[in-house]
């Protein structure tokens, strides 16, 4: 099949860079966050911590990102990330960045990637069905409290 018209074909997420989300990860600003994408809604206060949501824009889209703040300086972030990007490419730029990952599940055609690195944990998860597409990238500086922030 060739393209009549000679334009650019390009996927939905080829220009979308980790760089977007950089500003969530643990100890940065919530005023750098607020800066870039504008102010927050409070979704939740528990004692000293806020949960904040951001709205990422990009193309076409939005999606939310929620992070958890401490004295207005990030300790972990999650966003649930569009289905038009495509798993291969997301999870690639996540490798070229951080190496393979250092854990691996898959439970009922749901895949979970760990990276444990020395100051921060990454989680990210992505499913298939006709294509396969990301389902959530989460970021913490308290690894051990983040997979049950993602449960619930």
């Amino acid at each position: 099949m060739t393209n009549p018209t000679q334009s650019k074909i390009e996927p939905p997420n080829y220009n979308f860079s980790l760089d977007r989300l950089a500003v969530f990860y643990p100890k940065s600003p919530v005023e750098k966050m607020s800066e870039l994408h504008g102010e927050p809604e409070v979704y939740l206060t528990e004692g000293s911590r806020k949960i904040l949501r951001f709205s990422i824009k990009h193309e076409r889209y939005n999606f939310p990102v929620f992070v958890e703040v401490e004295n207005n300086i990030s300790v972990s972030f999650f966003t649930s990330l569009p289905t038009y990007f495509l798993h291969d490419l997301f999870h690639q730029s996540l490798i070229n960045r951080y190496g393979p990952q250092q854990k691996f599940t898959h439970l009922e055609g749901k895949s979970v990637y760990q990276w444990t690195l020395p100051e921060m944990k990454l989680i990210y998860a992505g499913t298939c069905t006709i294509t396969c597409f990301p389902l959530y990238f989460a970021v913490s500086s308290e690894s051990e409290k983040l997979i049950k922030k993602i449960k619930q």
